[in-house]
Parts: C-alpha cells; structure tokens; sequence
C-alpha cells in the first residue's frame, strides 16, 4: 500500500513538472 501511495505521488509531482515546465516554456 505504501508503495502505491509513493508512485502516485511520483507520477503526481512529475506531471505537475511537466505542466510548470509547459507554462514557463510558453
């Protein structure tokens, strides 16, 4: 369980980088 929680959060803050990125780029 705790390893599910830790990979939703990775994807969650990786997909938030992505987005900042995208925006800055922009």
């Amino acid at each position: 369980m705790v390893d599910a929680i830790g990979v939703q959060r990775a994807s969650l803050s990786r997909a938030h980088q992505q987005h900042v990125s995208l925006t800055a780029h922009q």
